[in-house]
């Protein structure tokens, strides 16, 4: 990635449950990555938390959310230069340099306006923050969409993907190019996006490329129709 010029985000596997050792664990493991990490120019933000996960309940006990805020300033005060995000797609607190959310179309709805995102967005997954914070204009971002399952190739069982399996290559090009299209509509308070996922990863056969790295249809067709829109 520093290589390519290709910029990510430095994420951690989380806890199921909270607890002060899954507190700890996180923390000692999350910092140690930093520390190693560092010096990657490709890197461009931390995000400690995801959907909730080690943490969730947090509208409901105060100390989750303690907890979420608390990992904000300790990883700044380690790497002051990078954006945090302090639960990625899930509650955020005042401390935080991103709003994020996760969408996926079959279980909520993309709000049309950003005032309906902050104020009134419905859907499978909470309000963006934590009562009693509130967005502060932190730039917007989807760091989750899609999620479209397409029956290619994969030889593994239980095969997934939201709303279930598409089963032909156009249908799959369409239903992205579709998705792609809905956030080109939002360009004007979204500020960015993440399609769920770049390659299939075992049962979640929803990557825009297999298991093994082979397209699903040909790239060029999608950077023909990305190359006209965002801009």
């Amino acid at each position: 990635c520093d290589k390519m010029g290709v910029l990510v985000w430095g994420e951690i596997g989380n806890a199921y449950r909270f607890s002060v050792k899954s507190q700890l664990k996180l923390i000692n493991e999350f910092v140690a990555e930093v520390e190693r990490d560092y010096n990657h120019p490709s890197i461009i933000a931390w995000a400690p938390l995801n959907e909730g996960w080690g943490v969730s309940g947090a509208e409901r006990d105060p100390k989750r959310g303690y907890y979420t805020s608390s990992l904000y300033f300790l990883i700044k005060s380690i790497d002051p230069t990078r954006l945090i995000i302090d639960d990625d797609g899930w509650w955020h607190t005042e401390n935080n340099d991103v709003c994020t959310r996760h969408f996926y179309s079959t279980t909520n709805f993309l709000p049309a306006t950003l005032e309906e995102e902050i104020r009134s967005h419905k859907g499978s997954v909470p309000k963006t923050y934590l009562k009693p914070y509130e967005y502060k204009g932190e730039p917007i971002i989807y760091s989750e969409i899609g999620g479209f399952g397409y029956d290619f190739k994969e030889k593994v069982e239980k095969k997934w993907g939201y709303g279930g399996l598409i089963k032909d290559p156009e249908g799959f090009f369409e239903k992205v190019l579709d998705l792609f299209k809905e956030f080109d509509a939002r360009k004007e308070w979204i500020q960015g996006f993440c399609y769920t996922e770049l390659y299939d990863q075992f049962q979640e056969i929803n990557g825009l490329l297999t298991f093994d790295r082979e397209p699903k249809f040909p790239p060029h067709k999608l950077k023909e129709k990305l190359d006209t829109m965002f801009y």
